[in-house]
């Protein structure tokens, strides 16, 4: 019976091992079964995920497209336009707001200014509608009086962008004095609109009665407008030396176009600044 017993003891511990070994199989492959799937489902987020980031970085780049081309449109429907008429009620903005604010008078309204100058519909539409950055250079004596501006437009219109800066052009060109009454008589405007800017590196050279230049380190940035200087090198190294930048530190460097209306520097007759 002992012997029995212990025959019957051996016989249910064998059993109990085979089905614990086979719980074991069958949950092993229930996990296997389960990670394929879990699997898939990553696999599909993953995938969701990375579309939802292409489409928004395709977002941006065709945001970054569309204001790129926005500033280029400008200069073409500049172009596009009356050039005699436009240039003749921009003028007219700038030297206006330009007096009055040397004279200490009350600016006047931009519409006002803008209908005085006999612009037809087509122009004061464009100078209404459409932003850009804006540049006024005051030049006397074949020297720059003042040059105050922005590579970005920060008015609604053109029209407010030309006058906000010719009002500025008075005292806040900070490198330079005032302007005073007296001088007025003598002054001659310049205005240029600022076109799309292009990336380039160190080491491109290019035109630069055709192009300015814009370099940036960190806050630090300078801007040079096409025709201000004779040569690329002088160019880029007047922007380098307006922003503070060593020309041996890294910076970023951009190049644009504008669309010009009044005067110029006579560059061959010596440049004052």
């Amino acid at each position: 019976m002992r012997n029995t017993g212990s025959a019957v003891v051996i016989l249910l511990i064998v059993v109990m091992v085979i089905a614990a070994a086979i719980a074991l199989v069958a949950r092993a492959h229930r996990q296997a079964s389960v990670a394929p799937l879990q699997s898939a489902g990553e696999q599909s987020r993953s995938s969701s995920q990375s579309r939802s980031r292409s489409q928004a970085q395709g977002a941006q780049d065709h945001s970054r497209e569309l204001v790129a081309d926005v500033h280029s449109d400008v200069l073409a429907e500049l172009g596009d336009a009356d050039r005699d008429h436009m240039e003749r009620v921009i003028l007219a903005l700038a030297q206006r707001f330009t007096d009055c604010s040397v004279r200490g008078e009350p600016l006047p309204a931009v519409e006002d200014v803008i209908s005085a100058s006999g612009a037809p519909d087509a122009v004061s539409s464009i100078l209404s509608r459409r932003s850009a950055g804006v540049f006024i250079t005051v030049i006397r004596n074949n020297a720059v009086r003042a040059c105050v501006g922005s590579i970005w437009p920060h008015l609604p219109s053109l029209a407010q962008e030309i006058a906000h800066f010719a009002a500025a052009a008075a005292a806040r060109d900070l490198r330079r004095s005032p302007i005073e009454p007296w001088e007025l008589a003598k002054c001659v405007y310049a205005v240029s609109v600022v076109g799309r800017l292009e990336r380039v590196p160190p080491g491109v050279s290019w035109d630069p009665r055709s192009y300015g230049v814009f370099v940036r380190a960190g806050e630090r940035s300078g801007v040079i407008l096409p025709g201000e200087a004779l040569t690329h090198a002088k160019q880029v190294s007047w922007a380098l030396s307006e922003a503070g930048i060593d020309a041996r530190m890294p910076y970023e460097m951009y190049r644009f176009q504008t669309a010009k209306f009044g005067g110029s520097l006579n560059l061959r007759g010596g440049l004052g600044q």
